[in-house]
């Protein structure tokens, strides 16, 4: 991903979207915040540092450059830790920054995209391992248009 927004082929980065959505209720110790538990603490790190570095290919080098908007609820799960996330990050200060959305919830029935990459000549969607571009033709994106429907599948109903 990063190699892809470095190349400039997608011109000036203007957005990118990271989701993690799944469906289904907890009761383990993930569930409380006494054990540490919540979507914030165990996956958003993650998520979080790919952001930074995603900034600091823009020319955001400190913390303090950065405003951070965030949203936690807790939707299905049984503890009082949050299970939906999301995350607005931009730095207003660069304006060839782009704004990060970070989004994990466990209340998605109707998964999206994994990535959304919007930039001034083309875009790119898709999950770690194929993605779909537009606007440029790179080695990976002319691989996923190739097996895109193979991998396909049915669409699923959540169970309650």
């Amino acid at each position: 991903m990063r190699e892809v927004l470095r190349s400039g082929k997608l011109g000036r980065i203007v957005h990118i979207r990271m989701a993690y959505h799944s469906f289904g209720r907890r009761w383990d110790w993930q569930t409380l915040r006494r054990f540490g538990g919540g979507q914030l603490n165990n996956n958003c790190p993650h998520a979080v540092d790919q952001a930074l570095e995603f900034f600091a290919d823009s020319g955001v080098t400190s913390a303090e450059d950065i405003d951070v908007f965030a949203d936690l609820r807790n939707a299905l799960s049984s503890g009082d830790a949050e299970d939906h996330v999301r995350l607005t990050l931009r730095a207003p200060r660069h304006p060839d920054a782009p704004t990060i959305d970070i989004e994990f919830t466990a209340a998605c029935a109707y998964p999206q995209d994994q990535w959304l990459v919007m930039g001034t000549a083309g875009g790119l969607r898709g999950a770690a391992s194929s993605f779909n571009g537009s606007g440029w033709t790179g080695p990976r994106c002319r691989r996923a248009r190739r097996t895109r429907n193979r991998h396909r599948t049915a669409p699923t109903t959540a169970k309650r």
